[in-house]
């Protein structure tokens, strides 16, 4: 019973080496426990600490016997209300129950970037640090007098984990330079997107925590870009379909918005990096070098994995797109998907690559990576190719039972008796769409509503005009009634 009781009491007490993060199974929360389990590590230094042995005279008063050491701790809440237990997580704290557990924590990692749900939670939790934060200032209280620290730095530490969305609607440095990058300290000219206000009230709650407790806690902001990698999140219905083969892989609006990216193991390991080292920055951008448009990350995908054809689309078009519609509904009823993805941000992650060195999980560009990615988006989601092959003899009723099986399973239905016409028929198809153009169901922009970026929507094209002139030669010899060499039917494949 004893034992229980000084349990509780030590989580009630605030311990400067237990780690909170927020939804721990969630895309990021997955990555950042992964980096942030390496602290665990320092547990099994302190079991071989040596401890002193101290001989008292026969006549000494005995001493009660000095208090277990806090060991290194990771603690938080879940977004999945049947998730137990997390490898490395010493207690799931429910949503509920969160805010005072957070009040015992030496660093909180907070994401607000994902679910809007979170949204309000961080906000109940800065007011009530604020409020500890002041008692303590008011009072001259020291923080080194409570918790166990023992050795560690006696400062509380939060880390906000934000979207790029808080920018969105930033205007230009310069408008003779539009392309001018932004930098960290920009960070005061930013405007949010509409649908980010809170988002970006709870930044400046942070930022003012920092400025006015920075005696008494470490905190920033880090606004992450895209994020991708692994079994990927708001880029998942494009590589979805890419793998699936999707006629026409979806480019929403002309794509030649710039689009901020990150590697979500780049961004667990800044995340890590700044925990260990913790700077005096108020806030940090987690975005790649490379600057990367719309179109540049869905037409890798569609040429590496899937048919190769595109098709731009406008906003209504998007959102009668079930599966991101379903992501929109999940989260709360706004345009995540749509939004991230048709932003406008040119951004230098000045921090992390001058201060920080950080080293990238890899120095190739988005379109370079995309079949390493795509190897890692089917692993992660337990996807393998399926692939059907009927025998039999004649007239068994091969050719229903194969085409009835394709449609059941997606895949693609092929028989030695059409393929030409299967093959003629396709290419028909895409010459077609060559012809009337990949923009067609855009309107024509005119006046304020043309995209700032529309001179350089076709600078892919050189990639495509091998393709096309391929496909275009080998339709007319289709046509022609010549059969074609082994060699033009892997040239056209």
């Amino acid at each position: 019973m004893s034992s229980d009781k000084s349990q509780s009491e030590a989580e009630n007490m605030l311990s400067f080496k237990r780690y909170f993060i927020n939804n721990l199974d969630s895309y990021h929360g997955e990555y950042v426990l992964r980096e942030l389990s390496k602290v665990l590590e320092k547990n099994a230094e302190l079991s071989t600490k040596p401890t002193s042995i101290t001989i008292l005279a026969e006549d000494a008063e005995p001493t009660a016997p000095r208090p277990p050491e806090q060991l290194y701790e990771i603690i938080g809440t879940v977004s999945d209300s049947k998730v137990k237990t997390i490898d490395n997580v010493a207690r799931i704290i429910t949503k509920s129950e969160c805010l005072p557990n957070m009040l015992t924590c030496g660093t909180v990692v907070f994401d607000i970037s994902y679910d809007r749900e979170e949204l309000q939670i961080a906000m109940d939790y800065l007011k009530l640090l604020k409020e500890l934060l002041e008692k303590q200032s008011v009072a001259g209280a020291n923080t080194a007098d409570f918790g166990d620290g023992d050795g560690e730095s006696k400062k509380r530490y939060l880390i906000l984990i934000s979207t790029v969305m808080t920018w969105a609607s930033t205007k230009p440095l310069d408008p003779d330079t539009p392309d001018l990058p932004f930098i960290e300290t920009d960070f005061r000219k930013r405007k949010p997107h509409p649908n980010y206000k809170i988002h970006y009230d709870i930044e400046n709650e942070v930022v003012g925590i920092a400025r006015k407790y920075k005696t008494q806690i470490g905190a920033l902001v880090v606004t992450t870009g895209v994020t991708y990698g692994g079994s990927e999140d708001v880029l998942f219905y494009w590589f979805q379909k890419a793998w699936e083969c999707e006629k026409l892989l979806p480019i929403l609006g002309r794509g030649g918005n710039v689009v901020p990216l990150i590697n979500v193991l780049d961004l667990a390991q800044i995340i890590y990096n700044l925990i260990t080292d913790f700077p005096k920055k108020l806030y940090v951008l987690a975005v790649e070098q490379n600057i990367v448009k719309q179109r540049e990350i869905v037409k890798p995908l569609g040429r590496t994995a899937g048919s190769g054809m595109f098709k731009c689309i406008t906003k209504e078009d998007a959102f009668l797109i079930p599966e991101i519609n379903v992501n929109i509904i999940r989260i709360v009823g706004q345009q995540r998907i749509y939004d991230l993805m048709t932003v406008n941000l040119n951004m230098e992650p000045t921090f992390i690559v001058e201060t920080m060195a950080l080293q990238w999980t890899s120095e190739l560009t988005f379109a370079e990576n995309v079949p390493a990615l795509m190897k890692q988006f089917k692993k992660e989601r337990g996807l393998k190719p399926f692939k059907i092959i009927v025998y039999g003899p004649p007239i068994v009723g091969k050719t229903t039972l194969s085409k009835l099986t394709a449609e059941a399973y997606g895949l693609v239905y092929i028989s030695p008796d059409t393929v030409a016409q299967d093959m003629l028929e396709d290419l028909t198809w895409r010459v077609d769409h060559w012809d009337v153009g990949e923009f067609a169901a855009l309107p024509r922009p005119t006046g304020e509503e043309e995209d700032p970026d529309a001179a350089n929507t076709d600078d892919d094209l050189g990639d495509e005009e091998g393709v096309q002139e391929t496909a275009r030669q080998t339709l007319a010899i289709l046509r022609s009634g010549r059969l074609l060499t082994d060699e033009e039917i892997m040239g056209s494949l």
